[in-house]
């Protein structure tokens, strides 16, 4: 799995356009299939297999987190005699959403989508997803109270549930607490604020040339960015959507990030096509103290980090402000177009997903967070937090999640801020300027 930028890219019609989120664990450099499953294609899927209702599961997700996807699919399709589940792996969220988009207009839809939440406005709006409410309304073994509120975010419209999550995430800081105690920092005491940041990048960045070790390393990431507005008392767009209001409050922090680069020499700007696997190894390999990312990557650094102790933290927030954080990953939607007993059979799959048990199994061994309160006590039950402490950090920092603007312009938005980022970060622009820009040209997308 890489852990990448986040950005959209176009494609799609308006309402429907792709996302590469690799910063949720959804894209980057899982382009090979997971043994045991299908090509990008997948064949229809006949009436039954073996009496079993089948269904094809389209999910973005390789590499490790692929793995255990077709782990726990295989698992399911062991543990019953109803429903065979196949799983269709299709490179990255943002090639799960462009087929899924031409399966539409083709008539042959999959019965289950893993679908980038941020998405789910998207085509729910555009009517080609099934309400959830329907499948769960009356069946007593699904607790829908047990699921954590952060969970749900952007996975309604209009009032109803269009997608159950599956694999969420938000972001977090990520830190060495090796450099920390060499430097005379509290490695249990990481930054809260973005002046705290910058004082502490300046102490942890030592070296010259090659032997350099930076503070920070930055990434053009929109998602990070919600962080940085909220964090800074802003918000993204007016409540009644019309008016978009990121400039100010974001540059405030962009232009930090900025001086740390081109003034104070504490940060590096990594670009290019592998510019997130390439701020991942810098960090593992102890050439950045700090660095961002999504709770999806903390299996893999638990696992390649050797050196030094891995430390997790809150997203850093303003001066006067207090912590805000995004929630990304995906959630499970059933296509409208299903039939009504493949709908069933694919709700079963689900259900059974993020039931206590499996949830507190994908939670372990991918750094999703759990989606269910059960799973949270379940894993706090077996010492598992207290043998991993990095993974309770985004539970605990759930109680500031916030929700993106419930627009269907929102992805178009997205791809403006991040052109923004990368104006200040990669070429030194103003941040101010850059980020008046982008918003202008955000305005104008939401006129249309």
């Amino acid at each position: 799995m890489s852990i990448t930028r986040r950005r959209f890219m176009g494609g799609l019609t308006t309402g429907a356009l792709g996302l590469v989120l690799a910063s949720c664990g959804g894209g980057g450099n899982g382009a090979t299939a997971p043994a045991g499953t299908a090509g990008s294609g997948g064949a229809a899927p006949g009436g039954a297999a073996g009496g079993k209702t089948k269904v094809r599961f389209w999910y973005g997700l390789g590499g490790q987190l692929g793995e255990v996807i077709t782990g726990q699919i295989a698992k399911f399709n062991a543990a019953q005699q109803a429903v065979e589940v196949e799983g269709v792996f299709q490179q990255s969220y943002d090639t799960v959403q462009q087929k899924f988009q031409a399966a539409l207009v083709g008539g042959d839809v999959p019965e289950i989508i893993q679908l980038e939440i941020h998405a789910t406005p998207q085509f729910a709006a555009a009517g080609a997803l099934a309400p959830m409410e329907p499948f769960f309304a009356n069946d007593a073994s699904f607790n829908f109270n047990d699921l954590l509120p952060a969970t749900l975010l952007n996975q309604r419209w209009e009032n109803k549930l269009y997608a159950m999550p599956i694999n969420r995430s938000t972001p977090i800081l990520y830190y060495n607490k090796k450099l920390f105690r060499e430097v005379g920092l509290d490695p249990e005491q990481p930054p809260r604020t973005w002046t705290e940041f910058r004082e502490m990048a300046r102490k942890l960045t030592k070296g010259e040339g090659d032997n350099r070790t930076f503070g920070f390393i930055p990434e053009a990431s929109w998602w990070y960015f919600e962080s940085f507005v909220w964090g800074n008392g802003g918000q993204l767009l007016s409540d009644d959507l019309k008016t978009v209001t990121f400039a100010k409050p974001g540059a405030e922090v962009l232009q930090v990030l900025a001086d740390m680069v081109y003034k104070d020499k504490t940060a590096r700007v990594v670009a290019g096509e592998n510019a997130g696997e390439q701020r991942s190894q810098e960090f593992i390999q102890g050439g950045a103290a700090m660095i961002m990312g999504s709770t999806a990557g903390l299996g893999r650094f638990i696992r390649d980090v050797k050196d030094f102790e891995l430390g997790t933290a809150f997203m850093p927030h303003g001066e006067g402000h207090t912590f805000a954080v995004p929630t990304g990953g995906a959630a499970a939607a059933i296509p409208a177009k299903v039939p009504a007993e493949k709908q069933r059979a694919a709700w079963e799959f689900i259900k059974w997903w993020i039931n206590t048990e499996q949830g507190a199994f994908w939670s372990k061994n991918t750094g999703y967070f759990p989606v269910r309160q059960s799973s949270v006590e379940l894993l706090t039950q077996q010492g598992y937090y207290k043998e991993h402490p990095q993974f309770k950090t985004t539970i605990e920092q759930l109680q500031y999640a916030r929700e993106a603007p419930l627009t269907r312009h929102f992805p178009a938005i997205a791809k403006e801020i991040t052109k923004g980022m990368e104006a200040i970060l990669v070429n030194n622009t103003p941040a101010l300027e850059a980020l008046t820009k982008a918003q202008e040209r955000a305005q104008a997308i939401v006129q249309q």
